[in-house]
């Protein structure tokens, strides 16, 4: 990040790798940090340590920053939303293929995905979905159904 070292608080303990190896951290710095865009954005303030190791990750939010900016997280989706200025509701994605992609290269494996035509699927339309039989019996409403 191009710190000065007179910035890093030094720390002289071991955290846990994800993939299971103790790693010596360097230290810390505390930082405030912007999330969203112009409008909706938000910043709060993030402890990073430094440390020095092999991964497919620039950095990790521990929960307390996640809990600072009160984010709802999708890990599936790579989304995270929280609310910002103005009572607007920020949702900060990542493209799943270039996380991917990026974390194949950090492990040295050759791409899962090759640029194709865009294929669409269809079914046709008699196709019944439905999967219940056709002679069981369905729950139906008994007076007019009503909108909110």
């Amino acid at each position: 990040m191009g710190l000065p070292s007179k910035v890093i608080i030094p720390v002289v303990e071991q955290i846990v790798s994800l993939s299971g190896d103790r790693v010596d951290m360097r230290g810390y710095v505390n930082l405030y940090t912007k999330f969203g865009e112009e409008e909706t954005r938000k910043t709060i303030k993030v402890r990073y340590f430094i440390i020095d190791t092999h991964t497919s990750y620039n950095m990790l939010l521990e929960r307390p920053s996640l809990n600072r900016l009160g984010v709802i997280l999708s890990t599936p989706h790579l989304t995270m939303k929280f609310p910002a200025k103005n009572e607007r509701i920020t949702r900060v994605r990542v493209h799943q293929r270039k996380a991917r992609e990026c974390y194949d290269a950090s492990l040295k494996i050759p791409p899962r995905y090759k640029l194709r035509k865009k294929e669409v699927n269809m079914i046709a339309g008699s196709c019944n979905l439905d999967p219940r039989p056709s002679d069981e019996s369905r729950v139906e409403p008994r007076d007019e159904t009503l909108l909110w």
